[in-house]
């Protein structure tokens, strides 16, 4: 946009901004130990959004803690989350960050060698 700037009068300028565009990434993955398992999400944002604020929830069979976070996201535009899980069962990640929203699973399942997946 251009105008006319007159030294001693009011001026509006009406800019046209277009939203940034980016997309979020989630990976998830386990681990089990002897009476909880944790799963974890690994968040990243394409082109990276540093700094932005985030909220997280995990939702399933039985969230012991880390059922909902919230914060800022790292230098590179992403955070590390987890959560406690006390049963086996498929547990779903939702993460927003401003006003992008992305969801994933992780399952936790005990395999015949004693680890997660």
């Amino acid at each position: 946009n251009s105008g006319t700037v007159v030294a001693g009068s009011a001026t509006t300028v009406n800019l046209q901004c277009n939203p940034i565009s980016y997309t979020i990434g989630i990976a998830t993955h386990c681990t089990h130990e002897t009476n909880t398992s944790t799963t974890y999400a690994v968040v990243t944002t394409s082109p990276a959004q540093p700094n932005a604020n985030y909220s997280a929830t995990v939702t399933g069979p039985s969230v012991v803690s880390g059922g909902t976070q919230s914060g800022v996201l790292n230098g590179s535009g992403g955070v590390n989350l987890q959560a406690t899980v006390s049963q086996y069962g498929t547990y779903n990640w939702s993460v927003t960050v401003g006003t992008v929203n992305n969801t994933a699973q992780s399952v936790v399942q005990l395999t015949p060698t004693n680890t997660c997946q």
